[in-house]
This record gives C-alpha cells, sequence and structure tokens, in this order.
C-alpha cells in the first residue's frame, strides 16, 4: 500500500513539474523522499527541480545520491553531466555523458551533450563528430543543436560549413542574436564587410546590449575605415561592459589606425589586465610596440604571462608566439614544446601546429613533420594544419604525401587556394607534370591588359601621378609589415578602395571592368573537366585592395593570396631599373622555399609598365624581382574575394 501511494506522489508531482508549478512539485517530491529518503527516481526529479530553479549545488548532491542509489540509470548519469557542465566543471560532466552512454548508446541527447562538453573543452574535431551524430539522430530540428555544430566548425576554421550552419540556425529563428553575430564574424573573415556588417546590425536589433556584437561591428567598420563610427560604438560598448577585454583590444586597432599607437597601446595594456591570457591582445600589443621601437617590452608582457601562470599552457603558447616573432624560433620551440608539457592528454591540435610550423621553419623538418602530423591526427578536419603538414611534406620531398594532405583540405572546401597551390607543387615532386601545369598553367591563367584609362582620364600619364600622390598620402602605410611578402618599402594596411579618394575610385572602376571583360572570356578557356579555378568563380564578389612602394632594393618574397579567387596587380609609376636580372618584374611560379624537384617548376617573369593590369589565380605563387633605382616602384594590389559562388 505504500509503494502504491508513493508511486502516485511521484506521478503527481511530475505532473506539477512539467505543467510548472514548481511549488507544488517541491512539496511532493520532499513528501515522497520523508517515506523514503533513497528513492531513486524522487532525488533525480527533486534534483532536476533544484537545477531548474537555479540552485546547481543542491541538484548535484541530490543526483549524485540517485546515482548511488540506481548506478544503471542513463537518465540520472545524463542530467548529472548536464550540472556539472552548468556549474563549468567539464572534465567531470564528459565522463558522466560517457558513463550515460555506456547505459544507453546512441542517445541523441546524451550525444548532442557530450559533443557540446567537448567543444567547450576546445576538442573540436571530436565535439563536431558527435554534434553532427546528434543532429542526425533526430535532433536537427533544435536551434540549439544547429547553433552549436555551427559554432563547432567555426572554431576548426571550416568558414563555408560555419555560414551554410548559422544559415540554418535562422532558418528556425531569424532572431538568433548569436548566430547572427557568428555568421557576421565569419563574413567578415572572409571578406564580406557589407554582409557582415548587415549581420551585426541584426544581432543588436534582435539584442541591442549585445556588447560582442557592437565590439564586432566596431570591428568591421574599422575595416571599412569607418574609424569615427567604430570608435563611437566601441565607447558605446564600454559603457556597458567596462572590463569587456576584446572591445579594449578593438579600440586600440583603432587608435593605431587614426595615427595614436600611445593610446593604443594603453588600450592592449587595459584589455590585457581583463583577459591576462588574450593571444590576440599581446599580438597587437607586441606589433604596436616594435613599431614604437621598443622590442623589449614586446617580449615583456608574455614573460609577464608565464611568471603569472607558469603551468597554464596558454601562457607557454603566448611566450612561445612572442619569441617567434623576435626571430627566436629555439625559444619559441622550448615554449610549445613547455606548452604541450602541461596541456591534458598530450596537447591539444593547436599546440602540435604551432610547435611543428615552427620547426619547419627552424629547419628541423623532419620534427616538424611529426608534430604536424600529430596535430593532424588530433584535428583531422582542421585545414590550416592540414595545410601546414602539406607544405611541411612538401620540404621534406614527400610530393604523394603533401597530395593527401591537401586532398583532405580540399574536401572540406574545393577552392582552398593555398591546398591548391601546395598540391600544385606535390604533384610536381611526385612525377606528375601534366596534372601540375593544368593546375597552374602560367601562360593560360595570367592575363595581361593593355593600359587601362579610367573613366574621364584623358592623359594616362598624369593620371597615375595623381594616383602615386594619393596613394603615398594613405596614413595606415606602414614600413615591411612583418605578416607581409613586402622587403624594402610601404604596404598600406586597409582596404584602400573604401578610401574616399577621387583617384583611387576611378581606378576601382577601370578594373572592374577590365574584370568583367576578363570573366566573360574565361568560359572559353575551359576543358572537358571542370578546371578548380573555373569551378570556384564566384556569384558575387567584394575587392580588397592595398597600395605598395618599393624603394631602392626592395622585392617581394614569394606568396599566395589565400582569402581571393582572382589577384591583380596595377601599375602605377615604374621607375627606371639599372640593368640586372629582370629588375622590378613579377616572377610566378617560384615556390616559397626551395624544395627538393629533380626538374624545378617553371616560371614566368612579367615586366612592369605603367598603366598595366596583371591578373591572376589567387594560388599561383609569385614574387617581385629586386630592383635598383633612385625612383619608386609603386602599384595597387587586389583580391577579388568570392561573397557566393
Amino acid at each position: 500500500m505504500l509503494e502504491k501511494t508513493l508511486e502516485t506522489v511521484l506521478e503527481t508531482a511530475w505532473q506539477a513539474h512539467r505543467d510548472g508549478n514548481w511549488g507544488t512539485a517541491r512539496r511532493l517530491y520532499t513528501e515522497a523522499l520523508e517515506q523514503a529518503p533513497g528513492h531513486p527516481q524522487a532525488l533525480h526529479r527533486l534534483g532536476l527541480l533544484c537545477y531548474q530553479e537555479g540552485d546547481g549545488a543542491a541538484a548535484l548532491l541530490l543526483l549524485d545520491r540517485a546515482a548511488a542509489a540506481r548506478p544503471d540509470d542513463p537518465g540520472i548519469a545524463r542530467h548529472r553531466g548536464v550540472v556539472l557542465l552548468a556549474a563549468q566543471r567539464r572534465e567531470e560532466a564528459e565522463a558522466a555523458f560517457r558513463r550515460a552512454l555506456a547505459l544507453e548508446p546512441d542517445d541523441p541527447e546524451t550525444v548532442f551533450n557530450l559533443g557540446l562538453t567537448l567543444r567547450q573543452l576546445g576538442r573540436v574535431e571530436p565535439a563536431m563528430a558527435l554534434l553532427e551524430a546528434a543532429a542526425a539522430g533526430g535532433l536537427d530540428h533544435l536551434a540549439l543543436v544547429r547553433y552549436e555544430l555551427a559554432l563547432a566548425r567555426q572554431m576548426a576554421g571550416a568558414n563555408a560549413q560555419a555560414i551554410a550552419g548559422y544559415r540554418r540556425v535562422l532558418e528556425l529563428d531569424p532572431a538568433h542574436a548569436d548566430a547572427l553575430n557568428n555568421l557576421g564574424v565569419v563574413l567578415q573573415q572572409n571578406g564580406d564587410l557589407d554582409g557582415a556588417i548587415t549581420a551585426y546590425r541584426a544581432a543588436l536589433a534582435a539584442r541591442p546590449d549585445f556588447v560582442p556584437a557592437m565590439n564586432n561591428l566596431g570591428s568591421a567598420l574599422e575595416d571599412q575605415g569607418d574609424l569615427g563610427s567604430a570608435t563611437a560604438l566601441l565607447e558605446r560598448a564600454l559603457a556597458l561592459a567596462p572590463d569587456f577585454a576584446d572591445a579594449w583590444n578593438t579600440l586600440g586597432t583603432v587608435r593605431r589606425g587614426q595615427g595614436q599607437p600611445e593610446a593604443a597601446v594603453s588600450a592592449y595594456r587595459t584589455a590585457l589586465r581583463h583577459q591576462p591570457l588574450s593571444v590576440t591582445a599581446h599580438e597587437n600589443l607586441a606589433e604596436c610596440l616594435r613599431d614604437l621601437g621598443r622590442p623589449d617590452e614586446a617580449l615583456e608582457s608574455s614573460r609577464a604571462a608565464v611568471a603569472a601562470w607558469p603551468t597554464h599552457p596558454d601562457a607557454q603558447r603566448i611566450r612561445g608566439d612572442a619569441l617567434k616573432r623576435a626571430g627566436d624560433l629555439a625559444g619559441a620551440v622550448s615554449a610549445y614544446r613547455a606548452a604541450l608539457r602541461v596541456t591534458p592528454d598530450g596537447g591539444r591540435p593547436d599546440g602540435h601546429h604551432r610547435l611543428g610550423a615552427t620547426l619547419v621553419q627552424a629547419g628541423a623538418i623532419a620534427e616538424g613533420v611529426d608534430a604536424l602530423q600529430r596535430a593532424a591526427l588530433l584535428g583531422p578536419r582542421q585545414a590550416p594544419i592540414l595545410r601546414d603538414w602539406a607544405a611541411a611534406l612538401l620540404r621534406a620531398g614527400d610530393g604523394p604525401g603533401a597530395i593527401e594532405a591537401c586532398d583532405r583540405a580540399l574536401a572540406m572546401d574545393p577552392f582552398d587556394q593555398e591546398a591548391l597551390a601546395y598540391r600544385a607543387l606535390g604533384l610536381r615532386l611526385a612525377g606528375n607534370h601534366t596534372a601540375a601545369e593544368r593546375l597552374a598553367d602560367l601562360h593560360r591563367w595570367i592575363h595581361l591588359t593593355a593600359p587601362l584609362f579610367p573613366p574621364g582620364a584623358e592623359d594616362l600619364g598624369a593620371f597615375n601621378q595623381r594616383l602615386a600622390q594619393d596613394l603615398a598620402a594613405l596614413k595606415s602605410r606602414k614600413w615591411q609589415p612583418a605578416t607581409q611578402s613586402i622587403r624594402g618599402g610601404t604596404q598600406t594596411q586597409n582596404n584602400i578602395f573604401t578610401e574616399p579618394v577621387a583617384s583611387i575610385a576611378r581606378l576601382r572602376q577601370a578594373i572592374d571592368a577590365a574584370i568583367r571583360v576578363y570573366l566573360d572570356g574565361l568560359e572559353a578557356l575551359d576543358g572537358d573537366s571542370p578546371h578548380p579555378f573555373l569551378a570556384g568563380r564566384p556569384r558575387r564578389y567584394a575587392y580588397r585592395g592595398w597600395s605598395v612602394i618599393l624603394e631602392d632594393q626592395g622585392y617581394h618574397v614569394p606568396h599566395i593570396h589565400p582569402e581571393g579567387w582572382l589577384s591583380g596587380a596595377y601599375y602605377v609609376q615604374v621607375p627606371d631599373f639599372a640593368p640586372g636580372d629582370d629588375p622590378g618584374c613579377i616572377e610566378f611560379g617560384r615556390p616559397w622555399a626551395e624544395l627538393p624537384f629533380t626538374f624545378p617548376p617553371p616560371t614566368r617573369r612579367v615586366p612592369p609598365a605603367a598603366g598595366r593590369l596583371v591578373l591572376f589565380p589567387s594560388y599561383f605563387w609569385h614574387g617581385v624581382r629586386p630592383f635598383r633605382s633612385s625612383g619608386q616602384r609603386i602599384t595597387v594590389a587586389f583580391d577579388l574575394m568570392p561573397l557566393e559562388r
């Protein structure tokens, strides 16, 4: 009779619980436990109720008792995991979810929760696999599941898949502020500033005080050259959240663009006070201090991070990054190894990635390949790792291995420009010269125009002279930026096509017209099977442009443009060169490093001429030959960046 009464009490309590009558439910659960203090179902459901009411500590105590009373109940194990995850006890949550799956394999809710936990732990690859399985297991109709899967793909660098994923979230919930904000971030990374700004504004319309979206919109406006609006927005964000480190970091970048380096240093230091292990803030502070001629200070912030957190892997990684930027590769390798020693389970993919790439740069090719292979095993769908692994394999002379790594990256994004560039070299190393030539034909795909005549420019010489003056006056110009290919010259840091300068706007019109002609003629170039370059032709695209001024003995090291599809260079001013080995020519085909080719790849050198436009696929290796001259070689370079294919 007692059991019958207890069962009735629990059924009534559960009904009240589901109906939202939590007070009644609590009273009845308590009555049940007074009758049977160790009853697992009563403990379980009262624990759930405590969690829903915000009392996680009480919930966990009750669920622990329930699990002890009924250790083979997957629901109890799953809900223990949920409470532990909410308390940020992620390793314990992982164990609880794995216990639940051992008891009830393939339960989609538990699979999702385990994927969510691993994503928060930074273990992106297994998280993606679990989240995909949860969606396929019947949870794809939930916006939360779609959102977490898109976020994991974004963290893995799979931007195209992340964009598609966030748009699927918005199909279910058009006002999902987090999805809109993250969609903006990925679009901005892909060069779609207009699309990013639209997404950020929509996020703020859905949640007006959403500080991360304010910060990201400020960053996009800074990219667009609207520093005044960016400043106002960031100041508003910081008024709402004075300790939001990302906004201080973005404000520092805006201050640099406004020509206020000391104010930028102050903003970056404030960001680090609020978030001492922010990799981005450390990088920006170091770069700003180097520009100010204070390299010792640039290293000091990373040293202080290690002193404060000697056993934190992020502190060691920050130190390694700083030493690498300073040219101390041995010190960087030591710091990255220290980071791996203090990272649980042998390290995350990015730790092995950093170590491997630095070992290769230091000339320890075999060790670097091994470290990058370990990174690829831990992160088999992280394209940046696969690309660097392919590059290391090329340095080691393993053409087939490099091709395989590239193909894995291209399986995720068939238009990955770095993977295409490395694949062409891998084909040559493997002896497949026909396939290499088809992929990187230096005559078929490089296009030279006759001199451009921008609208209204009757005298090309006078137009280029005015354009050269306007380009030289741009405030964002920087001497030999550390992350760029230029040596012995200056390069602008923003998108010059956003500048309110008449000569630049007219050049943009002329380039646009020339590219339309070029695109119209592409179809005739295709053969029996689609070419990767033509297959990647975008339906919508944007331009990102910059200006380069090379001085005497200046040059560009070989490089590609990974964010573009089609790239180009317009020659504004070409000085008289002293005699030499094709001085000042753009050279195509020579890779970024000396590779062990049996037969070196072909190259093509194109001499510069004022008014000429050169167009080429963004994955083509190219550089500029050094020259001697008392004059300046001035160009406008640009990428056509896909927005939609």
